[in-house]
């Protein structure tokens, strides 16, 4: 996959449920991190899952069905390190789930690093809920 996924993608898929960036709560963070080498995706977005007895629902319909999936992708797929799959809160929008085999390819350090509560995140979080419809709370 090339580029950085949209930090949209980010906000619409972890304040689902609440349609609410919550700032302070919990004091969530925005973090970006670049790999240090490439990972093998399994590439949700195509026609894997149809051909793997799926459909499309698995990135979009049940969570604990799209969770039995990834163990058994786990299970069967030793080489693969991840999933890319399209975000069903943000159009599509390609998101990654990563697997525990990729610690090795995570940087010392990341590339960003800011508490949602920082200034320097007022646009972008004011960009995300008109996206989404969603509130914001300091």
């Amino acid at each position: 996959m090339d580029g950085a996924l949209r930090i949209y993608t980010c906000f619409a898929e972890v304040f689902q449920h609440t349609r609410t960036i919550k700032r302070s709560r919990k004091r969530p963070w925005l973090v970006g991190f670049e790999l240090t080498r490439s990972v093998s995706l399994l590439d949700l977005m195509g026609t894997w899952p149809t051909k793997a007895g799926a459909s499309m629902a698995l990135c979009s319909g049940r969570r604990d069905r799209a969770r039995a999936w990834s163990l058994r992708i786990y299970e069967d797929y030793p080489a693969i390190e991840g999933l890319c799959y399209p975000s069903s809160m943000d159009r599509n929008q390609p998101a990654v789930a990563l697997y525990e085999r990729v610690r090795d390819a995570l940087p010392a350090r990341p590339v960003f690093h800011r508490a949602l509560i920082d200034p320097t995140l007022n646009s972008a979080i004011a960009r995300a809920t008109t996206l989404f419809n969603y509130g914001e709370e300091p």
